[in-house]
């Protein structure tokens, strides 16, 4: 634009527009390279410069899922007692285990009880528990199950 006459001029056509006059369209298209999600004006090379960094988020987000799952197996494979078979006795007096040994618990020593879908959980601290798995209970007994719980443990100790 000639800042003397107002005239506006495109380069390599030789036309002259007046000032106000709006731009007509090129014939060619021009290539977008934005990339949708991702803030300015970012082109395909930021886009390939930005690539080791997403992969390194998808191997620490792999990493994280399945460290856990492997020190669980692994500590699974280790320990022999975690794989025998258990037997578990409820009675007045407490609980007792038998696996590979055998452990009387008394009633005054838990805590608290909580039920879930599958298996009810015996609290002997806040954050320490035993699992007993409903499966393992035959249907008729899981209400006496229920009852001696209720029985031998105070509701709500665990809050």
């Amino acid at each position: 634009m000639c800042l003397r006459c107002g005239v506006v001029a495109q380069q390599g056509r030789g036309l002259a527009l007046e000032e106000g006059t709006p731009p007509q369209p090129s014939a060619q298209p021009q290539e977008d390279h934005r990339i949708i999600g991702l803030p300015g004006q970012a082109s395909a090379q930021a886009a390939r410069n930005l690539l080791p960094f997403f992969t390194l988020i998808a191997a620490w987000i792999a990493i994280l899922w399945s460290l856990p799952w492997w020190i669980m197996h692994r500590q699974f494979l280790i320990q022999p007692g975690a794989r025998g078979p258990r037997s578990l006795t409820l009675d007045g007096a407490g609980r007792t285990g038998v696996n590979d040994r055998s452990s009387d618990v008394e009633w005054k020593n838990y805590v608290g009880s909580v039920e879930g879908k599958n298996q009810i959980l015996l609290y002997t601290s806040p954050a320490r528990f035993n699992i007993l798995s409903k499966r393992a209970i035959a249907d008729v007994q899981i209400g006496d199950v229920r009852e001696l719980l209720k029985q031998n443990i105070q509701p709500n100790c665990l809050r």
